[in-house]
């Protein structure tokens, strides 16, 4: 809280208490002249203040005129800067991207072709705000593994604020009139939407912020709902601190095999793998959304939320409360047994690249990866981000190793033959572990 001064505690000293009444007039004139400078200063303050200044541009949503924007660094364009004007006329996609962020990278080789698909009809820009050296190497290594036609917007996280982006993916459609037509996720990335919203057809869902459920004012809360317009898949689990505080669960628009995933995890971090799940159901409870039109079959039916608010509760808490909920309302059983299942093993064939040193890096994303002074469970944690199937480390390496691959980490013979140069190699091999059962 700003404390208010005296400007005269300010301006006399202690030593001015005790005076005569000659002193006392000389104090005034001093205090005058004081308070003169003073408001001479203020007014010149004001004046400064009062000069022309770049106003801060208020958030644009759905409906909103987009406002002239300057581009100051692009890559992977003819032009090192443009503004969006220099696009007048065609309608434009932008795509908030980052290198860690997996769902984005995996939709660039869709957006690319739905890029050279459309030609001049649209035009897809991807908006980088990790600065130019982070995000170059980025389109760098995309580009090695396969042809990238769409221009990146290095951003200072201006466009972040100016279209609120909080969460990833983050898509803008703007129409050829420089108006918002909808803010999405991925999921509405494909021909048919591009093809409508050339032609004027702006039927999307908006993205928001809001949680699955509100129940800030309840002390203890669980509940589960249907699926919730305008908002992406997600989850959180957030263990209290302390005996005050609330643990919570928040889960918006996930399947029921998710939800069972996110009630057996070990830790507020990881859901259970999936790849570890095995389903014995007559429905199929983990869909695929290969599709859009897939998705908008199915999430209306095959989505929901959950939400669990709980005093003092710590994850493993919270987790066993989901699962009690879950086998309340859905009719199957779900449990940890031992099976034997078909994996990836992670091997050494020949020299092992082991560590030369300096310090523990980890740079990662769809198109490739650079690990270097770190364990090999590294490693595959990556390369498990973008496989379905299981890949564990039989390589019976115990210190740190070097490791660099340049390929779509999403394809198991890409990265064999990156991994063959390195002394490594990814096995098909079948064990004995725990496993997630959901069954009828």
């Amino acid at each position: 809280m700003n404390e208010k001064v005296d400007l005269r505690g300010e301006l006399l000293p202690k030593s001015f208490v005790k005076k005569t009444t000659s002193d006392i007039l000389l104090i005034r004139e001093v205090h005058s002249k004081s308070l003169i400078i003073c408001l001479i200063c203020c007014c010149l303050v004001v004046s400064v203040s009062s000069q022309p200044l770049e106003a801060k541009p208020a958030q644009i949503k759905v409906g909103s005129k987009v406002p002239e924007i300057f581009f100051k660094t692009l890559i992977n364009f003819p032009l090192s800067s443009a503004k969006l004007s220099d696009f007048k006329g065609k309608p434009i996609i932008l795509d908030f991207s980052a290198s860690w962020c997996a769902p984005c990278a995996m939709a660039i080789p869709k957006m690319d072709s739905l890029q050279r698909g459309f030609g001049s009809k649209v035009q897809f820009l991807m908006v980088n705000n990790e600065g130019k050296e982070k995000a170059a190497k980025f389109i760098e290594r995309i580009k090695q593994t396969r042809p990238l036609s769409i221009p990146v917007i290095v951003d200072d996280n201006t466009l972040w604020e100016l279209f609120n982006v909080r969460f990833l993916p983050h898509y803008v459609w703007i129409d050829g009139k420089g108006i918002v037509r909808a803010i999405t996720n991925q999921e509405q990335i494909n021909t048919a939407n591009v093809h409508a919203f050339i032609n004027g057809n702006y039927q999307f869902s908006s993205s928001s912020k809001s949680v699955a459920i509100s129940a800030t004012a309840l002390f203890y809360s669980s509940a589960i709902s249907g699926y919730k317009d305008e908002q992406p898949s997600s989850c959180l689990i957030q263990p209290a601190k302390n005996d005050q505080q609330q643990g919570k669960i928040i889960a918006t628009n996930c399947s029921v095999e998710m939800l069972f995933r996110i009630a057996f995890s070990d830790s507020a971090a990881k859901t259970f793998p999936l790849w570890k799940t095995i389903l014995e159901t007559k429905g199929n409870l983990h869909y695929s959304l290969a599709t859009a039109t897939a998705w908008d079959s199915l999430k209306q039916s095959a989505t929901f939320c959950y939400e669990l608010q709980l005093p003092g509760a710590d994850a493993k808490t919270l987790t066993q409360t989901m699962r009690q909920d879950l086998s309340r309302f859905f009719p199957l059983r779900a449990s940890l047994q031992q099976r034997r299942l078909s994996c990836l093993a992670l091997v050494a064939t020949g020299r092992v690249p082991f560590s030369v040193g300096g310090k523990s890096e980890l740079e990662s994303n769809y198109f490739g990866l650079k690990l270097r002074n770190r364990p090999v469970s590294g490693l595959i944690e990556v390369l498990q981000q973008y496989n379905r199937r299981g890949i564990i480390d039989r390589s019976g390496i115990l210190v740190p190793v070097d490791v660099e691959l340049k390929c779509a980490l999403g394809y198991v013979e890409a990265v064999r033959v990156e991994l063959a140069r390195l002394g490594l190699g990814l096995e098909v091999v079948e064990e004995e572990m725990e496993v997630l059962v959901i069954e009828d």
